[in-house]
């Protein structure tokens, strides 16, 4: 191509699809950046990368299930295993290597979902919804590390896209939807336990709605088993295990569901349910929480009680109350616009739009309640479309057929919040990026890799020429740092360690590495482990290591 033709072709190419391109730019940027040194490298991280080496090294066989969905002993399908062990076949057994599979699907989720958003909203809004899903530091955090549902995203938007597809009566390519929504609930249904009830639930009531509206039968039944096969297609490993295995996954499943999935009291958990929702959606939105836990209903429970006992409100406790006020208007009244735009919507296509989104989103959120006690603000990327289309939503309420003065005032309002919600998020990213940068990321609930070879480096260079040593530790602490130190000792250094629990069971001879809060050098001085005296210790800003 000639540079006059190439410079004709760029001339053609529409604006809203230059500025699509810079926002998934920025996007990619805010994933990759630092991608190895920054990334997270918790107790599962490094079990999965035990995994993965040991399946390289012809110790594992292909044919086994991928990690264990929460406490319940069932363990997920292994597309999540597999697509590590093919990173790591391609670009070398390392741990970021294993993250490279998730870190690609974040990434072509962002111009996937400008195209979901068009389904529904004009172009400019999908744009800036498509901006904000980009610099998400929640969507963020869940691209720069290998973790089963990760990808959820990406995989969620293939099922709608599919199933908007199947649903239009006009669309030609059955077969094109059939494949998008099959591996999305195939391969969806092995990154996480909820999409197991959530997305053959969603398709269920569409088919039943069809059906009940008396579609022809030979459709919706040549439409139901297209998505089927092609699900099992994306599915075939967990189903050739179950076969070899006698079906011990599914009698785990039947077993931890029929334990797990009880509610004492339904209202008290369907108000936790919404609270917890409502944080979520701004957390996801602007990065509202600190942390992983829901909060808002032992907060508002906590200030409840000590309002009845006539302890007033300090200016702490204002804050959160308005907060959860915000994010439990702005998640109630989602749901109500959702339901007006969907009755007064005339275009059959836009109305698909609003249903579906409203029916994944009411049938996660009754699938929460029972376990609502388990869940934390991580499991809502099942639901990590829902805070954006609200905000969509509001955006049309409060902008749609305005004019003069009031068009004004209402616009001005908008470009308020929008400048908010990236101001928080610039903040956010902000104060995490000081931290990577003083190393002070790792604690109680993360492991940054940088760090932990820094640990595991003091831990080799005072063991060495031993090959052997344990490691110990406060409960926090130990269960944290144990499994990511212990992978990156024997890898890098080829030393064995083991835990270093009880007394009886450890030799004398072998250095023991105490993992604990940073304290004094007084303190770790005259300290005495186990019958073992420190030797010396480090501190690495979060976390002390004291050799006994």
């Amino acid at each position: 191509m000639k540079m006059n033709d190439l410079k004709i072709w760029i001339r053609k190419i529409p604006l809203h699809v230059w500025i699509l391109l810079l926002i998934v730019a920025v996007g990619i940027f805010l994933r990759t950046y630092h991608f190895r040194d920054w990334l997270v490298f918790n107790p599962d991280q490094a079990r999965d990368a035990t995994v993965i080496g040991n399946i390289l090294e012809g110790k594992k066989s292909w044919l086994m299930l991928g990690p264990e969905a929460g406490n319940t002993l069932f363990d997920l399908g292994p597309w999540f295993y597999h697509l590590e062990a093919i990173s790591a076949k391609i670009f070398g057994n390392a741990p970021d290597k294993l993250a490279y599979p998730d870190l690609l699907f974040s990434i072509l989720a962002i111009p996937l979902f400008y195209i979901f958003l068009k389904k529904y909203f004009k172009r400019n809004l999908s744009l800036l919804l498509t901006f904000f899903l980009s610099i998400s530091y929640f969507m963020i955090f869940y691209s720069r590390f290998a973790s089963n549902p990760n990808s959820i995203p990406f995989f969620s938007l293939l099922f709608f896209l599919g199933l908007l597809m199947l649903l239009d009566s006009k669309e030609k390519r059955v077969a094109w939807g059939a494949a998008l929504a099959g591996i999305g609930i195939g391969v969806g249904l092995q990154l996480h336990i909820l999409i197991l009830f959530v997305m053959p639930a969603v398709v269920f009531l569409f088919f039943l709605n069809l059906f009940l509206r008396k579609a022809p039968i030979a459709p919706l039944v040549k439409k139901t088993l297209m998505i089927l096969f092609f699900a099992l297609i994306a599915n075939i490993g967990q189903i050739a295990y179950e076969a070899n295995h006698n079906h011990s996954n599914t009698n785990r499943f039947l077993k931890a569901f029929s334990k797990n999935a009880q509610s004492n009291n339904w209202g008290q958990d369907i108000e936790i349910t919404l609270l917890c929702q409502a944080e979520a959606n701004l957390h996801i939105l602007a990065s509202t929480s600190t942390g992983d836990n829901c909060e808002y209903p032992a907060v508002l429970s906590r200030i409840l009680a000590s309002r009845v006992i006539g302890v007033p409100l300090g200016q702490a406790d204002r804050d959160i109350l308005l907060e959860i006020a915000v994010g439990l208007l702005f998640t109630l009244g989602g749901y109500v616009l959702l339901v007006y735009f969907w009755r007064v919507e005339t275009d059959p296509a836009k109305k698909r739009f609003l249903a579906l989104v409203g029916a994944y989103a009411a049938v996660t959120f009754f699938v929460m309640v029972p376990i609502i006690g388990q869940a934390a603000l991580r499991y809502y990327i099942v639901i990590f479309f829902l805070p954006f289309v609200f905000l969509g939503l509001w955006t049309k309420l409060l902008w749609g057929g305005r004019n003069g003065k009031e068009k004004y005032f209402f616009g001005a309002a908008l470009i308020a919040i929008f400048a908010l919600i990236a101001y928080l998020q610039y903040v956010k990213i902000g104060s995490e990026y000081t931290k990577h940068k003083e190393m002070s990321f790792s604690d109680t609930r993360f492991v940054a890799l940088d760090e932990a070879e820094v640990m595991a480096k003091y831990v080799a260079e005072n063991t060495l020429p031993q090959k052997k040593a344990y490691i110990s530790g406060k409960v926090v602490f130990f269960s944290r740092y144990f499994k990511p130190v212990s992978y990156l000792a024997k890898k890098q250094y080829g030393i064995k360690i083991e835990r270093g629990l009880k007394e009886s069971k450890m030799k004398d001879d072998i250095p023991m590495f105490f993992f604990k809060k940073p304290v004094s050098a007084y303190q770790i001085k005259s300290r005495i482990i186990m019958g073992r005296e420190a030797k010396g210790y480090k501190m690495f800003n979060n976390v002390a290591i004291v050799k006994f």
